[in-house]
């Protein structure tokens, strides 16, 4: 007895994730096929999350994890998400360029000569020598 109710339970819950699976991929090529928005897909993404979080509270915890990280385990690229990484990038590169101007000036005020800051520039920030007299064209105590 004991058996059979859990492979009722199995049986069940494998159909849920299914469908939720199922569900989840219809919603995702909705918004690809851009018939929804992306605030509109994010919404019924935490929507189904809430739903299957409360469907799933009484059913064993592996279960219900498996079913609920269903939603949250795979990820739209929404307008958001996009925004943070070039965010990130744009920070990354002004941090870099910052930098190599930084070595530019210490290099400068240490009396070396742009030609040798330019192979340094080359070698070690891995520029290629137009990139490198980019930046030592630059007027940097503006």
């Amino acid at each position: 007895m004991v058996a059979k109710g859990f492979l009722e339970e199995k049986t069940e819950c494998d159909k849920i994730y299914y469908e939720l699976t199922g569900w989840f991929g219809r919603l995702e090529n909705a918004y690809k096929s851009g018939d929804i928005t992306e605030d509109e897909g994010r919404k019924l993404a935490e929507i189904s999350r809430v739903i299957m979080s409360h469907i799933t509270r009484k059913l064993r915890r592996e279960i219900a994890e498996r079913m609920v990280n269903t939603m949250g385990g795979r990820v739209l690229e929404l307008q958001e998400d996009r925004w943070l990484a070039e965010g990130r990038a744009k920070g990354r590169a002004e941090g870099r360029a910052e930098d190599i101007e930084i070595f530019i000036t210490e290099k400068r005020d240490d009396k070396v000569s742009d030609e040798v800051i330019k192979t340094k520039l080359v070698k070690y920030y891995k520029l290629t020598e137009e990139e490198a007299e980019g930046y030592l064209a630059r007027d940097l105590h503006s």
